[in-house]
């Protein structure tokens, strides 16, 4: 079963957090690698394209782990258009060290769990703040007798088989003799 899908005003805060965290977290990782932030016309060019990716994945929640892929996968996309663009020129090959990928993995993981815990946090405080004005209403609970009554229910059933309930108060018997 695959998650609902989000309203667009909620996908397009989705997109904006995710492409931009993506890319912030690229220039980070270039400007610590080389002490120097890529050109403004690398930037300029790499926002659209992050936005954009953002918003196709921004559709509905997602997992961890798919979050952590999503966001090495963009890293290595932006990694690469960098190098093209000539703004990453301290590298003598396209691959990085392994130092880097350790780094660029940990560095994934750590943004996915925010992303995943801030999404969870923001979705609370929203149904709160959403009850509290009146926007949505409270969460119903059903009853045990509600949940797990028969098709036929009545309620002098129920009110029989709560007066007739078999104790389980005590230790059990070690016999039946």
């Amino acid at each position: 079963m695959s998650p609902a899908r989000s309203p667009g005003f909620v996908r397009l805060g989705r997109a904006a957090a995710l492409g931009s965290a993506t890319l912030l977290l690229t220039l980070t990782a270039h400007t610590a690698a080389q002490s120097t932030l890529p050109a403004p016309f690398e930037i300029g060019l790499l926002l659209p394209l992050a936005l954009a990716l953002g918003y196709a994945a921004g559709d509905r929640r997602r997992s961890m782990p798919w979050l952590t892929a999503y966001v090495l996968a963009v890293q290595v996309l932006f990694h690469v258009l960098l190098i093209a663009t000539g703004s990453h020129l301290t590298h003598e090959s396209w691959l990085p060290a392994p130092n880097m990928l350790v780094c660029h993995l940990l560095a994934a993981l750590a943004l996915a769990w925010v992303i995943t815990q801030g999404e969870s946090t923001l979705a609370r405080w929203a149904g709160y703040l959403g009850q509290v004005i009146g926007l949505t209403p409270p969460v119903a609970t059903a009853s045990f007798e509600q949940l797990c009554s028969p098709a036929d229910h009545k309620p002098q059933h129920t009110e029989h088989a709560a007066t007739h309930a078999i104790s389980r108060r005590g230790p059990p018997l070690l016999s039946a003799n």
